[in-house]
């Protein structure tokens, strides 16, 4: 169990999101868009912005604006 989203996005081939000890919903890294993991990663980091390593395929997140 991961609580630092730019860890899970570098770590991870899935993302889940709990709420009250239960799993609220999951969300696959593969085929995934960017916007589609911002989304989900919105009300956890709201502002996260997702970037995608153009050689590794590798998911990672830019914290500018984020607060986590």
């Amino acid at each position: 169990m991961l609580h630092d989203p730019a860890l899970a996005l570098e770590l991870c081939d899935r993302l889940v999101m709990m709420e009250k000890g239960r799993i609220a919903s999951v969300l696959a890294l593969k085929g995934t868009s960017l916007l589609q993991i911002e989304q989900f990663l919105e009300p956890l980091c709201p502002g996260i912005r997702v970037k995608k390593d153009a050689e590794t395929g590798s998911f990672y997140c830019i914290q500018t604006h984020m607060k986590c």
